[in-house]
């Protein structure tokens, strides 16, 4: 297993701990360091070695935060340029998640001229929004949305559900369509500083109900609408395994550059001295990575998934759920806390996938057209079943 990790890592790089926004639920500081030039030039050079060392076909790289743009425009240039110079012939994929709220034309020039794909987070309209991320929070986001339609820039939005929104997904869900913009979900969960009873952060009970009213509303809209984390959930089950970090051993999943050139395996991470891989300066290759402290803690943590969770019928697709989880519950071995709310929702995903293939629609479609050629041969028909084969309903999936 030790052989595969970090053979194919996404590059997350973190110009800047800084952020201007004030989300109540975020799991980070919003203040601290930037990266300096010299250290994005430095960046670039250990990412280009350290995928020749694993002799990586496609190169993910993703620009993070706090803030990323609030390290300023001549040090996100000299990633972008850096980068697409330094990976120039090969298959370079960048992305930037950003609040938008520094946007500007050169910017929006710069991602265009090299492809950078961007992902915000918006909540749902003002009065949802705000409420969650801070006055003023959805005028500027939204505005930065407007300037990427604009620039013609591909862009994707992260809607998150607190304790405050809970019942509010159909209002959220119909602001997205309304606007056309593509969306996805997550639940807040806690961090480690944050006491268990918060105002915002969703109990276990809570992040299931939030999620199986989410996925019997997809079933009704699923053709006007994409939910790729429910689509994901499906596809798990169907090939069990999932590819959501949360749901999977992610340790080499990622590659975390801070703006010290600090080293670790999630952005969620960052900051604590338990989870740190290393530093660039060093440059540790794939091997003292995996063998350094924090590695060897990771892989302890997924012998004792594996075997403490050898009797639930979901493992493989699951996983115990999120480290981070884990941590902040207090023991970074165990279970994920919203270990109930995952199982919850992966037996109301696999009792409606069972629904659908034993459906009239269903079997009339293998009756009519034969067995599919593609995996399982009796998934034709249903929402759920064409987003487990990665076909999606959605008019608009695109």
């Amino acid at each position: 297993m030790c052989d595969t990790i970090f053979q194919n890592p996404i590059y997350m790089i973190v110009p800047s701990m800084n952020c201007q926004a004030s989300c109540r639920y975020c799991f980070g500081p919003n203040v601290g360091q930037t990266m300096t030039l010299e250290d994005a030039h430095k960046t670039i050079q250990y990412i280009k070695w350290l995928s020749e060392t694993t002799e990586q076909q496609t190169i993910q790289i993703a620009l993070h935060g706090g803030e990323p743009l609030c390290a300023g425009y001549t040090v996100i240039k000299a990633l972008i340029e850096g980068l697409a110079t330094a990976f120039s012939g090969k298959n370079l994929k960048l992305s930037i998640q950003s609040n938008l709220w520094l946007l500007n034309d050169a910017y929006c020039e710069l991602f265009k001229a090299h492809g950078v794909t961007v992902g915000t987070s918006l909540d749902g309209p003002k009065a949802i929004c705000d409420v969650q991320r801070g006055e003023g929070y959805f005028e500027q986001t939204m505005h930065g949305i407007q300037k990427l339609k604009e620039a013609g820039i591909k862009h994707g939005v992260i809607a998150t559900f607190t304790k405050q929104s809970l019942y509010e997904w159909e209002t959220v869900r119909s602001f997205f369509q309304m606007h056309q913009m593509p969306f996805d979900c997550h639940g807040a969960v806690a961090s480690p500083v944050d006491a268990r009873e918060s105002a915002w952060h969703l109990s276990p009970e809570e992040y299931g109900q939030l999620f199986i009213g989410i996925i019997d509303d997809y079933q009704i809209k699923a053709n006007e609408m994409k939910l790729p984390v429910i689509d994901r959930l499906c596809r798990g089950i169907y090939q069990g395994e999932n590819a959501l970090c949360t749901f999977r051993h992610c340790f080499g999943m990622f590659l975390i550059i801070d703006p010290r050139g600090d080293l670790y395996p999630c952005q969620r991470f960052i900051g604590h001295p338990t989870a740190k891989l290393g530093n660039i300066v060093d440059a540790p290759n794939v091997k003292t990575l995996v063998s350094s402290r924090a590695g060897a803690q990771f892989l302890e943590r997924q012998k004792a998934i594996d075997e403490n969770c050898d009797i639930c019928t979901h493992l493989t697709y699951c996983r115990g759920g999120c480290a981070f989880n884990a941590m902040t519950n207090g023991n970074f071995l165990a279970r994920d806390y919203l270990c109930e709310a995952y199982r919850s929702i992966f037996d109301h995903l696999h009792d409606m996938m069972t629904c659908e293939l034993v459906s009239d629609a269903n079997i009339n479609a293998i009756l009519s057209a034969g067995p599919s050629l593609e995996g399982n041969p009796f998934f034709r028909e249903g929402t759920y079943l064409k987003s487990a084969k990665g076909k999606h309903p959605c008019i608009n999936s695109g």
